[in-house]
Order: C-alpha cells, then sequence, then structure tokens
C-alpha cells in the first residue's frame, strides 16, 4: 500500500456463525502495543450501492453487471490481518485507480474519517477516474467500463468512522487483452516517427493511422452482449469498433504522444438526420483545445478529404452536441476552446529534425538551424548562451571554461556545448 495512508494494526476476534447475534469486538494495536476497542459487532452497519457507468446506461442493467461473491465485504470479521486505512479521498482512489489499471474485479477500500458520509464509495469513485493525463487513466478507464456494486461496512470508535468498501467491478476488456493494446501501440508509436514532429504533425498522424485502421463495427453494433466493441482493443487490435473504441484509442494515443486529449460523450445527427449517442474527442494545440471526430471522419479520409478534423465548437456544433458534464463553466475553464477551426502555419507542413548548431568565434553566441526532414526547409533560431568554469586552472593544469547555448522549439529544449581552455595561473610562492 502507498506510504500516504495511515497504518494501523487490527486484530479481529471472530465469533462463529452460530454465535453472530452476540456481541464481538475487533481491537487495534496502535504504535505502542496498546489495544484499543475499534467495533463491536452490533455497531458495524452495512451499505449497499450499485452504479452503471452513464455512457452504457442504455444497453447495461444491474443484472448485467458482476456480482459479489458471498464472502466479500466481510472484511472487519476476519483474523488477524494488517489494514491500512487512507484518510484522504485522494488516497483512496489512487489506490482503486492502480486497482483498475489491472483490471482487479474485486477492489477494497478501508477509509477513515471524523464524520459519516453516505456517498463516499461513489465519492472515491469519482476521484479514481478522473483525468491524470496519465494514457492508460482517466478517460481510457472511464469509457470501457459498465459499473460496479459496492458493499461498505461501517464502524464508529472514538469519533472515528472506519469504512470497508468492497467493489466488484465489470470491465470490457481483461488485463490481458490490455496488455496486447501496451504491446501493439509501442509499435505503433514508434512507427508513427513522432519524436520529430511538431504538435500538428503527431495529431495528424495519429488522426491518419486510426482513420485508416479502423472500421465501424455494423456487425455486432446492435450485439448488446458484445462490449468489447467499445474498447481501444477492439479499435486497435481487432481493427473494428464503434465511436467509443476510435475515441478512447484516439485519448490513449495523443497522451502517449505528450500531448493533452479528453473524451466527449453526447448526441450527434448524422447526414440522414438522424441522432444518437457519440463520442469524440477534444484536444490540444497551442493553448486552446480542438474537436476531432476520427469516426466520422474515417469515411472521408477514403476521399483524402477530413470534415471534422481540428474544428471550434461553433463549426463542431452544428451536428454534436455534448453532454451536460461537458458543458460546465468549471470544464470549459479546465479545457478553453478555440474561437476558430485551426488554420494550417509554415511549421506545421514541416517535420523538423535535430538542429545543427552554429558558434560565433569566441563561443559567445549560436545559432541552431533545424531542417525538415523531406528536405524542403530550414529554420534557424538564435541561442541563449551561458558560460561557467568547469575546471579551475592552477599553475601546473590548465582549466575548462564550458559554454551551453540553448535553444527551445516546438516545445523541446536543445543544447550544445563548447569547451575553451583557461592557461595556467601564474605561481604563488
Amino acid at each position: 500500500m502507498k506510504h500516504m495512508c495511515k497504518r494501523l494494526t487490527a486484530l479481529a476476534l471472530a465469533l462463529s456463525m452460530c454465535l453472530s447475534l452476540l456481541c464481538a469486538t475487533t481491537w487495534a494495536v496502535d504504535e505502542t502495543g496498546e489495544a484499543e476497542a475499534v467495533v463491536s459487532a452490533s455497531s458495524v452497519t452495512t451499505e449497499t450501492y450499485t452504479y452503471i457507468n452513464p455512457e452504457y446506461e442504455d444497453v447495461i442493467t444491474e443484472d448485467d453487471l458482476v456480482q459479489p461473491s458471498e464472502d466479500e465485504g466481510n472484511a472487519l470479521v476476519s483474523a488477524a490481518s494488517t489494514i491500512e486505512y487512507c484518510t484522504t479521498i485522494e488516497e483512496a482512489a489512487e489506490l482503486m485507480r492502480e486497482e483498475l489499471k489491472n483490471r482487479t474485479t474485486t477492489i477494497t477500500v478501508y477509509y477513515q474519517c471524523s464524520a459519516s458520509t453516505g456517498s463516499l464509495a461513489k465519492e472515491i469513485s469519482n476521484a479514481a477516474f478522473e483525468h491524470t493525463g496519465d494514457p492508460e487513466e482517466g478517460d481510457y478507464l472511464a469509457h470501457q467500463y459498465g459499473g460496479w456494486t459496492s458493499s461498505s461496512s461501517i464502524s464508529v470508535s472514538g469519533g472515528t468512522y472506519y469504512y470497508t468498501i468492497t467493489y466488484t467491478v465489470t470491465y470490457f476488456t481483461t488485463a490481458e487483452q490490455e496488455a496486447a493494446v501496451t504491446a501493439k501501440l509501442e509499435t505503433v508509436m514508434e512507427s508513427l516517427d513522432l519524436d520529430s514532429k511538431c504538435d500538428y504533425k503527431k495529431i495528424e498522424a495519429i488522426y491518419n493511422y486510426i482513420c485508416d485502421n479502423v472500421t465501424y463495427d455494423y456487425t455486432n453494433l446492435n450485439d448488446d452482449d458484445y462490449m468489447l466493441k467499445y474498447t481501444a482493443y477492439a479499435a486497435l487490435i481487432n481493427g473494428t469498433s464503434v465511436c467509443q473504441g476510435y475515441s478512447v484509442l484516439f485519448y490513449r494515443m495523443a497522451l502517449e504522444a505528450g500531448i493533452d486529449a479528453r473524451y466527449i460523450s453526447g448526441t450527434a445527427t448524422n447526414s440522414s438526420g438522424s441522432t444518437g449517442a457519440h463520442g469524440w474527442n477534444i484536444v490540444k494545440l497551442g493553448n486552446v483545445y480542438y474537436n476531432v471526430d476520427s469516426t466520422w471522419d474515417a469515411v472521408y479520409r477514403k476521399y483524402n478529404y477530413y470534415k471534422y478534423f481540428l474544428l471550434c465548437n461553433d463549426t463542431f456544433g452544428t451536428d454534436h452536441f455534448r453532454s451536460s458534464d461537458y458543458t460546465t463553466d468549471t470544464f470549459n475553464t479546465a479545457y478553453p476552446m478555440a474561437s476558430s477551426d485551426y488554420t494550417l502555419t509554415d511549421d506545421d507542413d514541416h517535420s523538423w529534425g535535430t538542429p545543427e548548431f552554429i558558434w560565433a568565434d569566441g563561443y559567445g553566441s549560436a545559432t541552431a538551424t533545424f531542417t525538415c526532414t523531406a528536405g524542403d526547409g530550414t529554420k534557424t533560431l538564435d541561442c541563449t548562451v551561458t558560460s561557467a568554469v568547469t575546471t579551475a586552472a592552477t599553475c601546473t593544469a590548465t582549466g575548462v571554461t564550458t559554454y551551453t547555448a540553448t535553444v527551445t522549439f516546438d516545445g523541446t529544449k536543445y543544447t550544445d556545448t563548447k569547451t575553451e581552455t583557461i592557461s595556467t595561473t601564474e605561481h604563488s610562492y
């Protein structure tokens, strides 16, 4: 467990099932070895909760969720064990998030606080699915699972509430399938050669790859039992998915490339005038975000044209409509949208290689020249030059002054160094 959690050693003295109606006491041993009564069985209460992912509430019911086994939720009445109680929502969410990434079906979180809260299980879950910037977290988790059930055992001692929350989570992919996604992505991302590209070219390369390699899964579209169609695994490994698979894959690939993106859910109206549930992305370019819809643009890609690539809300919003979670002031402040569609710049047409540094005599100044990998353009920038004596001269040995040229281009810092010999000093008698 993480060091953030407060460690308590709990010794549970359980009665047999036939005496379960009698009072039993669980004890916690503090750092000094003193035993303190934590809970009597008569004061233990249990709360259950069922949560269905809103994204899939039209295709999933409570009966579709994985059900907890009969012995889950009994952690408070068990053999002697070491328990680490989290004291903040963030700590508990971090623990849950790691288990979600591992596709762990049964997740137990221990939490202590000074007041009872009936929404604790949901509050921890919400925090666990928040966007963190990690490609395997945030929206990548939030849109690839059906929901969860929870059982919370709650006890009180000395004004402190002790929660044992056991989640049973229904995923759309297995740990083995996620490992396959990670392995495939390593190969794909390397083949796209993104390191030498500007952010626009990175986004374009990822978008092109998805539009070229993923087809819409009409075969399983109406099969409510086939949940894999909603996943990045279906899009990347099987090459066919519905809009969620396209969008979750774009989200992960963009974050893998160091570009922030979000998954947006809502509704969209197609060319036939039919409106239905849909998912797409926003992606950051410069200081603002733009809308992209790789699902629909996969069709236009065949004609070397994109209709839904890097658009502002005014253009994109004529047939795409966000759900309320993505129209709040809080969300709009965190993810400011561009006021107009993206316009290509001269730099967007090039993929720049590593620079060639040219130093002036005496190393007082330097320039860095970037050359397009296609050989059809260059860009020269002035560098910032600093110097430092890295080896002091003595009367018997020369010294060294090191000059460092630094330039930042397209968000990446480049440096080059030169050295100059310092003559020996005079003797000191």
